[in-house]
């Protein structure tokens, strides 16, 4: 009896916290219009006269992909969660929603990636 009870309470607990982390997900999209301005311009731009290291150029644009990407990442995670909720199950949209965070986290090594193998 206890167990359930103690199961009812955890999984009570996650259907609240899915709304934050869904919030805490869509804040960085209130910048994200500048940093598409930027990755679009780093797309056209014109390629260096030297050559440019494999491992940046590779670094480099799946930041750039990334980061522009994370939009989609977000809204997609973002109905899947409030479908898994709806359905009753609250642990799948906890993590659901737990993805784009992480989703951020990559952008954010990919990024120091691209720091590090610049010249």
């Amino acid at each position: 009896m206890r167990k359930t009870k103690l199961l009812h309470h955890i999984m009570g607990a996650m259907a609240r916290y899915y709304w934050i982390l869904l919030i805490v997900g869509a804040l960085p999209l209130l910048i994200y219009p500048v940093v598409l301005v930027a990755n679009v311009m780093s797309f056209a731009g014109t390629p260096s006269s030297t050559p440019v290291p494999l491992m940046q150029k590779l670094a480099s644009m799946a930041f750039l992909w990334a980061s522009t990407l994370y939009p989609v990442v977000y809204i997609g995670c973002l109905i899947a969660a409030i479908t898994y909720s709806r359905g009753g199950d609250p642990a799948m949209a906890f993590k659901l929603s737990a993805a784009p965070l992480a989703y951020l986290g990559l952008c954010v090594l990919l990024m120091f990636a691209w720091m590090m193998t610049g010249s």
